[in-house]
Parts: C-alpha cells; sequence; structure tokens
C-alpha cells in the first residue's frame, strides 16, 4: 500500500484502499478491426483480473462494466479517426480505481467526474495556447469555468462536509 494510499484510508476508516493494483487491458488489432482485452501478467489469473475490473466500475455485472468503460473511452479518445491506444485505456482503468466506486451509481459519477475532468483541461489547454485569439481565449476558458464547476457540483455529492473540511469519501447521501 503507497503513502498515499494509507493517508487516504486514515482519513476515511470506513473507505479502506485496496491494496490490489489497477487491472489493465491492452488494444489489439482483430480482423479489420480492434478489440480490447485483459492485460494479463504472469501473477494474474483472469477471474482475479475480472474481479479488479468489475470493482473499478463498482459493480458485478459485466455488460455494465464494460458500457462504462466505452463510455469512459469514448470521452478520453480524441481522434476518431485511430483506435484508442493502449495507455489511455489503462489510464482510465487507473482512474476508476482509484476513485474505488463502492456501486454501479458512485462508477456512473466517476466516469462523469473523469471525462468532464479531462474536458476542463483540454479547454483550458486551448485557451492558454500562445497563439489563441482574445475572443477564443475568452471562449474557451468560460467553457473550462463551467466545467470545473459542473467537476465540483459532483464532487460536492461525493464529497460531504464533515467539520470544517470536506473528505472525499463519494458516499452519496441520498443514493444510500
Amino acid at each position: 500500500m503507497t503513502d498515499l494510499q494509507k493517508t487516504a484510508a486514515v482519513s476515511d476508516p470506513k473507505r479502506p484502499m485496496s491494496p490490489s493494483p489497477a487491472p489493465s487491458v491492452e488494444v489489439m488489432a482483430m480482423g479489420g478491426g480492434y478489440a480490447i482485452v485483459p492485460g494479463l501478467n504472469e501473477t494474474d489469473s483472469r477471474n482475479d483480473l475480472r474481479a479488479r475490473f468489475l470493482a473499478a466500475f463498482g459493480t458485478a455485472d459485466d455488460v455494465v462494466a464494460e458500457a462504462l468503460l466505452q463510455q469512459l473511452l469514448n470521452g478520453l479518445h480524441n481522434n476518431p479517426g485511430k483506435p484508442i491506444d493502449s495507455p489511455t485505456a489503462n489510464l482510465a482503468l487507473a482512474l476508476m480505481h482509484e476513485i474505488g466506486p463502492r456501486d454501479m451509481i458512485e462508477g456512473l459519477i466517476g466516469v462523469q467526474m473523469i471525462v468532464v475532468h479531462v474536458a476542463a483541461m483540454d479547454a483550458s489547454r486551448r485557451a492558454l495556447h500562445v497563439e489563441q485569439t482574445a475572443a477564443g481565449r475568452t471562449a474557451y476558458l468560460t467553457l473550462a469555468r463551467k466545467l470545473m464547476f459542473c467537476r465540483a457540483d459532483r464532487c460536492a455529492v461525493a464529497m460531504p462536509v464533515v467539520g470544517d473540511e470536506r473528505r472525499l469519501s463519494a458516499s452519496i447521501p441520498w443514493a444510500e
């Protein structure tokens, strides 16, 4: 367990961090298309990888987890003319693994948080490009601000106020 995981487990003892690594996948060319296949190494069994994959999305249903992964990858993939690459697919899984949703609702919100974060960072990058016009900068910064408030709203649902601070617990009061 990393120092960050130990700190997070201490800050919210009801939500222990998983000592297991994030699941991994490989993107492979297959019959004129591409497929995402499990990234097995010598220590992983297929069942262990499947369990970690399902846990990353907070569900026990393969169909739900695969649909959420597809939606997440669509949000992260910026070039529809090329297949998604393995590092991007593994980043998506690692981010969901670190969020650690406890159920499908938290999995849905986790996917949205990641996609909104990526969109906000992309809008910020475009706004701050050295050749950006004043009107373009204003438009992109406005979009980035709106996306960041959207993300803050999602996090506010997932981060209840405890005392004078917010703690990441991903508990959703209306879903319990």
